[in-house]
């Protein structure tokens, strides 16, 4: 259990992509951020670069930002203020902690939850209907807090 930045394997220019990896139990969430690093200038104890790699400052300003994320959003989630899918989303990109719309999250925790798409689409076509029934914006509905 746990969580961690970590490098995929090297593409032809000799950098690897940086990516956060969620690991419980059976479950695994995996987020591919955009910063490209040369293998030997990457620091995985403290997940920053070398300070003599090349644009050394800016990227560890990102990974320090990306790191202070990710561990303020797993202990949220080691103390029960957010659930899996709250975490996910969170990591992901969206912000779990403002209840996005029903929509909202339908297409970021929903959609990244079901392989198939046919449970997807029948998902997004309840979510159609109580829009319907309500008489509602898709932006007027929120999901209810836990």
């Amino acid at each position: 259990m746990g969580v961690g930045l970590y490098l995929k394997p090297v593409n032809k220019d000799g950098r690897s992509l940086i990516f956060l990896r969620l690991k419980k139990a059976d479950q695994t969430f995996m987020k591919t951020t955009s910063l490209k690093v040369k293998p030997s200038d990457w620091l995985h104890r403290t997940y920053q670069v070398k300070g003599t790699a090349l644009d050394s400052i800016i990227v560890n300003r990102k990974l320090t930002e990306i790191t202070n994320n990710m561990n303020l959003a797993w202990s949220l989630f080691e103390s029960g203020s957010y659930t899996w899918d709250e975490l996910c989303v969170k990591l992901g990109g969206g912000n779990a902690a403002t209840n996005e719309n029903l929509q909202g999250f339908l297409e970021t925790v929903l959609k990244a939850k079901y392989d198939n798409r046919n449970s997807y689409n029948t998902y997004e076509g309840v979510v159609q209907a109580v829009y319907k029934e309500v008489g509602s914006e898709k932006d007027t509905i929120s999901r209810p807090n836990k």
